[in-house]
């Protein structure tokens, strides 16, 4: 009989609160389940661990700190930082990785850059070349171009990097055509994002975009 009346407790805890429920989850089980749908929910849940990945996909925590994305911007404008970025194999057609130092409440993960200009990635030959881990094929931010805003705060900032020059030419071309793979991937997941770009000069101090109409692409 206490076991009866224990278990129609738990199902009116369950059908009538169910956040009282969704509290009592560990915490790194909650994060896991979130990555899972991080367009719906990130937008109003934020990361306390911040993590990264191997080559092979294989997640590893580090110790850089969350950071809003003015935040981040600033920090890689400021030349004493010297900001690496690691590069990933994520099949957009233009460089793509994240910069070592700061990361994104938005997905617990490393804030995300892309490299329009700046060549492929990962043929025999190339400059650019796909990071292991921190240690192997890192590239030094030179310039941020702008953000490719997504409405849950997973926006994706382009940099170009010392390393390899940046081709003028190709920016329009590879910016374009990764906000294309990019909302292909939201599509394909029926995700809606509201994503939109924003030239580096046209986004204040507070991060916002002052005028998505006359930014270029």
């Amino acid at each position: 009989q206490d076991s009866k009346m224990v278990f129609r407790s738990a199902m009116h805890v369950l059908i009538l609160c169910p956040f009282v429920a969704f509290a009592i989850i560990p915490p790194e089980y909650v994060q896991t389940a979130l990555k899972g749908g991080q367009e719906n929910l990130n937008a109003n849940f934020e990361f306390k661990q911040c993590t990264a990945k191997y080559i092979n996909q294989t997640e590893y925590p580090v110790s850089d700190p969350m950071e809003d994305m003015i935040s981040t911007i600033k920090f890689m404008e400021d030349p004493e930082n010297s900001v690496k970025v690691r590069l990933e194999d994520r099949g957009y057609g233009v460089a793509y990785g994240e910069i070592i130092g700061k990361c994104n409440k938005a997905d617990g993960n490393r804030w995300d850059v892309y490299l329009p200009g700046s060549g492929d990635c990962g043929n025999p030959g190339n400059v650019l070349q796909y990071s292991k881990d921190d240690s192997d094929h890192l590239y030094t931010v030179d310039k941020v171009l702008g953000v490719y805003y997504l409405s849950n705060g997973n926006n994706k900032i382009a940099v170009s990097v010392k390393e390899t020059p940046c081709e003028d030419g190709k920016v329009e071309e590879d910016i374009k055509k990764f906000h294309l793979a990019y909302k292909s991937k939201l599509d394909r997941y029926h995700k809606t994002l509201h994503p939109y770009w924003c030239d580096r000069n046209l986004i204040n101090h507070e991060g916002a975009c002052i005028d998505v109409k006359h930014s270029s692409f």
